[in-house]
């Protein structure tokens, strides 16, 4: 089905991104270290910035970790129900956490908007305007709600 392998194609862009913030995070702390260690000096934004980059690290993650079974999953009961009762779980979980996820994601719309309409800045050193930050959320939860339509949709054509 194009449609799925497209929207599985979303999930690994996600990863993609959740990668750089991952490296970009790590490379900041590499940098305050070595900064304080031989120049006795801080970036002064090491702290904020990490923060930022591990949100982004992790909501961009998360579509691709739902597509790849990586979330947490108490299977002990479930792997010794029958296909089609298995099929109906997955089908009721899938639409439950479609309803959950896509509530928290247009929450998260509307921060982002309280953000940018309020010109709200974080209270560190950097005054960072907190919308920036909160994009990151906003998209990796997108790409979540598509890993879990993408999932619906193989259990729904799964024969």
């Amino acid at each position: 089905m194009k449609i799925v392998k497209f929207l599985e194609k979303l999930s690994d862009w996600g990863a993609f991104f959740s990668s750089i913030a991952f490296i970009l995070l790590t490379g900041l702390i590499l940098i305050e270290i070595f900064s304080r260690a031989i120049f006795n000096h801080s970036t002064m934004i090491a702290d904020e910035y990490s923060g930022y980059f591990y949100l982004a690290y992790v909501f961009l993650g998360l579509g691709y970790t739902f597509k790849e079974n990586g979330h947490i999953r108490i299977t002990i009961i479930y792997s010794k129900m029958p296909k089609k009762i298995q099929k109906i779980m997955d089908f009721f979980a899938g639409s439950v956490a479609l309803a959950v996820i896509g509530f928290v994601f247009y929450r998260s719309i509307l921060l982002c908007l309280e953000s940018y309409n309020y010109d709200m800045r974080s209270e560190g050193v950097s005054e960072t305007p907190l919308y920036l930050t909160q994009i990151p959320m906003v998209i990796g939860l997108f790409f979540f709600l598509l890993s879990i339509i993408a999932f619906l949709i193989k259990v729904v054509n799964d024969k």
